[in-house]
């Protein structure tokens, strides 16, 4: 599932109650399905969760603190909550998202346009490929990773 949000705005012109909304939706709501689903995980002695970050959590992002933020937040949880339940034989990751055109941003030509010149390869990512690399995450072919952070981008 993903559940994602952001307002855009310089620091000084955001309002706190978009700022708190930013951080409930993309970073609260990943520890809510963590802190449920991580009983029923321990009790099978087994489970795989990776949890939904981005690039912006890790470069930063003008005029998108909150939302990188909150990105970054799940990063430092992710990779917290790998080393507390690895015992369990449950593997936590993040993976970081490059730019792919949703609903959010379907219109935004500015941010379609920054991401085509920042990218490495002459490639647009389609959701597709997020969902493929999923697949095979949470396949029994993937094993014995947890704790990373996996950048599903061609920008540095």
């Amino acid at each position: 599932m993903k559940i994602d949000s952001y307002t855009d705005g310089f620091i000084h012109d955001i309002r706190i109650n978009d700022w708190v909304h930013v951080m409930n939706v993309n970073f609260i709501g990943a520890f809510l399905c963590c802190k449920y689903i991580i009983p029923i995980m321990i009790r099978q002695n087994y489970g795989k969760i990776f949890n939904i970050a981005s690039l912006k959590g890790v470069t930063g992002s003008p005029c998108q603190s909150n939302y990188a933020t909150s990105k970054a937040a799940i990063i430092g949880f992710s990779k917290s909550l790998a080393k507390e339940v690895g015992k369990n034989n449950i593997v936590v990751n993040a993976i970081c998202p490059g730019f792919v055109e949703t609903d959010l941003n379907k219109g935004d030509q500015i941010k379609k346009e920054n991401a085509r010149r920042q990218s490495l390869l002459d490639y647009r990512h389609a959701l597709d490929d997020y969902v493929n690399f999923m697949i095979y995450a949470i396949s029994d072919r993937f094993q014995g990773i947890s704790g990373q952070v996996f950048h599903l981008d061609s920008r540095i």
